[in-house]
């Protein structure tokens, strides 16, 4: 649909065939010139121009390739096969593929000296830290020895206070029933007792016996009805040492001839004394 050639322009090696000219020009009915691919390219000075006028047909390829090396071409036909084309697309992007492994091998070539360096680095740190670790193990150890000889003295010295305290407390409670004791009186026996858990004494049984006219002289500046076995037991009641729990077991009445009473008091603690 669109307009007729006018001009048929021969160019390539062909076209030094004699009356090629003719011949196209009789069957196209159109002119027909050779190429010239000089009309506006200038020839360096260089350059043998007559043996250029003679071979310009030949030439067309070349000038092409040089004005497109030079300048921009507004219309390229490629008649170079697709798989060729693709091939040379590859061929020239090989490189960058090539480049692209490489980089991604140089990646994780450092990646791994990285993480070997790290590892490295975390073996040294760990074998430090185990090092260490080690040596604060032996001191504690150390410690915990000395910790367990300490908690070991410190019950001993417990044992030995608690002792001591069990001590000082049955004297005072010896004390306590001694400065109770009326004039005529003495005693037989001071025996403790245990509680039902057999750790502490909580009472303690004393016997005694004392004068008659002695404690009949205790009753009459009594003024009362009260013994003289009961001025004793109240004495004890007063001591800080003893309870109101305090109290006679016994007091057997006297037989003919006898000079002394006898009687057994069954004294309370006010506090246990621990014996473990």
């Amino acid at each position: 649909g669109g307009s007729s050639p006018m001009l048929v322009l021969l160019s390539g090696g062909s076209s030094i065939v004699p009356h090629m000219d003719t011949f196209f020009r009789e069957k196209l009915k159109v002119a027909v010139e050779y190429m010239n691919p000089f009309v506006n390219v200038p020839v360096n000075e260089r350059i043998d121009t007559e043996r250029i006028a003679g071979e310009l047909q030949l030439l067309g390829e070349c000038v092409g390739m040089a004005l497109r090396q030079s300048l921009t071409c507004p219309v390229e036909i490629n008649l170079m096969p697709q798989e060729l084309i693709a091939k040379k697309t590859l061929r020239r992007r090989q490189p960058f593929f090539v480049m692209a492994a490489v980089g991604v091998a140089l990646i994780m070539l450092c990646w791994w000296v990285y993480a070997h360096c790290m590892r490295v680095k975390l073996d040294e740190l760990v074998t430090e830290v185990q090092g260490r670790t080690g040596k604060l193990r032996t001191v504690n150890a150390s410690l915990q020895q000395e910790l367990d000889r300490q908690t070991d003295a410190e019950q001993r010295v417990e044992s030995l206070v608690a002792l001591v305290n069990a001590r000082t407390r049955w004297l005072e409670t010896l004390k306590g029933v001694h400065d109770a004791v009326l004039d005529g009186m003495w005693l037989r026996s001071v025996k403790p007792v245990l509680n039902e858990e057999k750790t502490a004494i909580d009472r303690v049984d004393v016997a005694g016996k004392g004068f008659d006219d002695k404690l009949k002289a205790v009753e009459e500046e009594s003024e009362g009805d009260t013994t003289a076995v009961e001025v004793f037991r109240n004495k004890l009641r007063e001591a800080p040492q003893f309870s109101d729990l305090t109290d006679i077991r016994s007091e057997p009445p006297m037989r003919i001839g006898d000079y002394a009473r006898d009687f057994t008091i069954r004294v309370a603690l006010e506090e246990p004394i621990p014996i473990r």
